[in-house]
Formats: structure tokens, C-alpha cells, sequence
């Protein structure tokens, strides 16, 4: 039996898990990580295959309870871990069955790493109606879990998100992008008066031409400057 609950306790994925609004404020909204009733059945199904059963009742209280009871190879006997649900907001008989029964799979350790789950808050515009926040523009199927990750310490990682805004949240440090290796920027040749000369003479232009357009009385005067700049113009003629 420990060997099948450490199986059914393995955390859950990010194809498990789903999100849901929480509490909305003046300054943005909260957002509980979740599991649906699916995963329960998913799971049992892996590791335990047909062995397993589930029974809803009402226990002296009143209330709905849910009790999963799975076959033990070893005790040869069924062995039941049960809880009570809550209702749903939104479908109240269907959410109250559905509600136990994720609990009771709480009870054999599937998802249990949510009770761990990290406070998750988004900044966003809200307007008050009456006494509570709306958001803005703001749509819960816009959301998705892009990754997420249990180890050891049963602490849920989670990076969320929102369509048309890009990572809204995360747990994970940002990978910096390194920066692209910068070019080397080759060295400034300076060229030399006889330099210029030959370059003069290939492209047949004579230098008391060159002189007149620089406005100076010869090379010799010329600074290293305009001598560069002389022969990087005949470059181009």
C-alpha cells in the first residue's frame, strides 16, 4: 500500500492543473491553482487501474461525502479514505459532488502539493461595483500555465501566461539573454604621403589636383587625418 500511495502522491503536471480567479482587489487579482475532478479519476486510473470505487453519501450532519476506496493486493481487502465538499458557486449540486471527490483524492495524496501552492497576485486595473473590485479587460480563459514544477520540497513552480501580455507570472528566475559578442572594430590605417601619391598615380589624377580641392599647398602639409581621408576618396573614384 506505500508503494501505491507514493505513486498516486507523484506531483501533478502542468496538463493537470488549472487556474481560477480568486479574490479581486482595488490593486489586481489573486488566482488559486486547482484540480479537477478529471485528474482524480486520470490518476487512479494509472496506478491503480480497475481497482478502485467511489461512493458518495451524507454523513450525520447532513453533509455530502465522498469516500474512494481502493484494493489492497497485500491486506486483500478494500481499504477507504473519504471526505466531505463544499458547493460550487456556479453549478451547486454537481460542484458539491465533484468537490468531495477531489478531496477524498486529497486523501490518497493526489495533488496534495497544492495546499502549497504560492500566493499568485497580478497587478491589474480594477473599478468597484457596489462592495467588490472588477477587473478590466480581464478574462480567466486569456490565462495558461506555461510551466510548472514540484520537487521535493512539495512546493508548486509556476510560470503563468496571458494572451497579448506575455509572462504575467512567474516563479522561475529570468534566463537573461546573453548579449550578442560585440565586433572588434578594425583599426584605422593610417596611410603615408607616398601612399597617397601611388594611389594618385593608379587612378591618374595629379596631385596638385588634389592639393586644390583640400585646399592646402601640399601633401607634406597635410595632417594624418586628411591624408586618410585623401586616400579613402580615391578609393572610390
Amino acid at each position: 500500500m506505500s508503494d501505491l500511495i507514493k505513486q498516486l502522491s507523484k506531483p501533478l503536471t502542468k496538463n493537470d492543473v488549472e487556474l481560477r480567479t480568486g479574490n479581486v482587489s482595488a490593486k489586481g487579482i489573486t488566482l488559486l491553482v486547482y484540480k479537477t475532478a478529471r485528474t482524480d479519476v486520470n490518476r487512479l486510473n494509472e496506478v491503480c487501474g480497475t481497482k478502485w470505487n467511489n461512493r458518495h453519501f451524507y454523513d450525520s450532519q447532513g453533509l455530502l461525502c465522498c469516500s474512494i476506496g481502493i484494493y489492497d493486493d497485500d491486506l486483500k481487502q478494500w481499504v477507504f479514505r473519504e471526505d466531505v465538499g463544499t458547493e460550487s458557486f456556479t453549478e451547486k449540486e454537481k460542484g458539491h459532488y465533484s468537490d468531495s471527490f477531489k478531496r477524498a483524492g486529497f486523501r490518497w495524496g493526489i495533488g496534495v502539493e497544492l495546499y502549497n501552492s504560492p500566493f499568485i497576485f497580478l497587478p491589474w486595473t480594477t473599478e468597484k461595483e457596489g462592495n467588490k473590485y472588477k477587473a478590466v479587460g480581464f478574462f480567466s480563459g486569456n490565462l495558461e500555465i506555461t510551466r510548472y514544477e514540484c520537487g521535493e520540497d512539495r512546493i508548486p513552480k509556476l510560470e503563468i501566461q496571458y494572451k497579448g501580455k506575455g509572462v504575467v507570472y512567474s516563479d522561475f528566475k529570468k534566463i537573461d539573454t546573453p548579449e550578442p559578442p560585440v565586433k572588434a572594430t578594425p583599426p584605422i590605417k593610417n596611410y603615408s604621403i607616398q601612399e597617397v601619391t601611388q594611389l594618385a598615380g593608379v587612378k591618374n589624377i595629379p596631385i596638385e589636383k588634389i592639393c586644390d580641392g583640400y585646399k592646402i599647398d601640399s601633401l607634406n602639409v597635410a595632417s594624418q587625418d586628411l591624408l586618410n581621408k585623401i586616400y579613402n576618396a580615391l578609393l572610390k573614384k
